[in-house]
């Protein structure tokens, strides 16, 4: 499959609806001329297109895959140096914590989405801010005992050793967590409707 015209084919493989286009009037349609105007807009540190461009040409490492440790896993688009922070995003990775009590309001099948891809301590959940219809490939991060990321002392993840383009990103559950990690919650999915 072609790097290019790949998205297309996987979008027809999912039976996924095409992009909204200009003619849309969805509310939330995004704005199609800014997709694809490639105008010579003025180009500074402010500029969103700017930042972005620079994002795409510094920033980017990484990509989804399959794994052949678990199901879905994190890969390098291309070779990481050690130190690097091959993670890095233009959204917010900050959460908001809930109770376990408070979820019960949740239907069920949200609850065991949050219990997959949610970090539960001491009876919180922590939920991104930015909602769980985003993702932070972060969060497909396997285990290993041999990780080649792990978080520094600014809790960020950073790459341990140089990476290879192609290899899988791990981190070691335990050592990052600070105890054995445990793979279920039933506490959270049990009881309730959806």
């Amino acid at each position: 499959m072609a790097q290019f015209g790949a998205t297309e084919t996987l979008r027809n493989s999912f039976d996924l609806p095409a992009p909204l286009m200009k003619h849309d009037t969805h509310p939330h349609a995004p704005n199609v001329t800014d997709v694809l105007d490639d105008s010579d807009e003025p180009e500074h540190v402010g500029n969103l297109k700017y930042r972005l461009h620079q994002h795409l040409k510094n920033e980017v490492y990484c990509k989804l895959g399959v794994s052949t440790i678990h199901g879905v896993g994190v890969f390098a688009l291309r070779d990481i140096p050690k130190g690097t922070l091959p993670l890095q995003s233009m959204v917010s990775r900050k959460e908001k914590k809930f109770s376990r009590t408070k979820l019960k309001e949740i239907p069920k099948s949200v609850r065991k989405h949050l219990a997959d891809f949610c970090l539960i301590e001491s009876g919180r959940v922590f939920v991104p801010e930015i909602g769980m219809n985003a993702v932070n490939i972060s969060i497909y991060l396997n285990h290993s005992k041999t990780p080649n990321l792990g978080f520094n002392k600014q809790d960020v993840l950073e790459a341990l050793r140089d990476v290879a383009r192609g290899e899988e990103l791990t981190i070691d559950y335990d050592l990052s967590f600070g105890e054995e990690h445990v793979f279920d919650d039933k506490e959270l999915t049990d009881g309730g409707d959806d």
